[in-house]
């Protein structure tokens, strides 16, 4: 395990350009997992102390120079950038439209739509839309864009956490069962499924099949001894 620390965006794009070079050059173990943490923050820092237009380039330069790696390593490493979320606030003075072109502005959770009418919007009076930090810039580094959140397990947790208006009662505790809900917020390259020949032998579409986008997928899990297992698989 290698471990390399740095302290801005330049920094990681000189340490992401150091391995492309020394696994062109050197015979060496190449990486099968590439872990970049805190990804939040330094995002946060790059573009509150540079020109925006300058912030943006840098970005798209290591988002590219990280699907370089993952694409011709022949190690095809898997590559990691954990994100926080923050909450778009949503109160009874916005309008309607207003509220979906904030959420929609954005890559939102399909658990946590904005109200369609009036009506809906007046019966909260705070609308909590949970979305990825820096949610379409971040979305530049990845090509699938997963949003894990906790929510209550049984019908019974949820009475115990929300009101009637669905407002939050109270924080999530150790006495309520929750579970994580893993969805896809984008999927940019999709996953190619079978062979891409018939039972007659004919080729069809892609050589490796039909490309299926996973977009709006979700599923609902928990971790058991470190392993990720499905929250409400039948015990036997």
């Amino acid at each position: 395990m290698e471990i390399a620390r740095v302290f801005d965006l330049d920094g990681l794009d000189e340490v992401l350009c150091d391995l492309v070079k020394r696994t062109v050059q050197e015979e060496t173990l190449l990486p099968t997992i590439i872990l970049i943490s805190q990804m939040a923050a330094l995002l946060n820092g790059y573009f509150a102390s540079h020109d925006k237009n300058v912030a943006h380039t840098v970005v798209a330069g290591i988002g590219f120079r990280l699907r370089q790696i993952a694409r011709s390593l022949s190690s095809t490493p898997l590559i990691l950038l954990p994100n926080s979320t923050t909450n778009i606030n949503i109160n009874i003075n916005t309008t309607v439209m207003e509220s979906r072109q904030m959420c929609t502005d954005t890559l939102l959770s399909i658990f946590n739509t904005p109200p369609s009418t009036t009506a809906a919007a007046a019966a909260l009076s705070e609308i909590r839309c949970p979305r990825p930090s820096f949610g379409r810039i971040f979305d530049q580094l990845v090509d699938m864009h997963l949003l894990c959140s906790r929510i209550p397990r049984t019908i019974a947790d949820a009475v115990a956490v929300f009101d009637a208006q669905g407002r939050r009662r109270e924080s999530i505790g150790s006495s309520v069962g929750v579970v994580w809900v893993v969805e896809v917020l984008r999927d940019g390259g999709g996953a190619w499924i079978g062979s891409g020949v018939d039972g007659d032998g004919h080729g069809h579409g892609h050589g490796a099949g039909e490309r299926m986008f996973r977009h709006q997928r979700w599923g609902v899990v928990n971790v058991q001894d470190g392993v990720v297992v499905d929250a409400f698989a039948t015990e036997e």
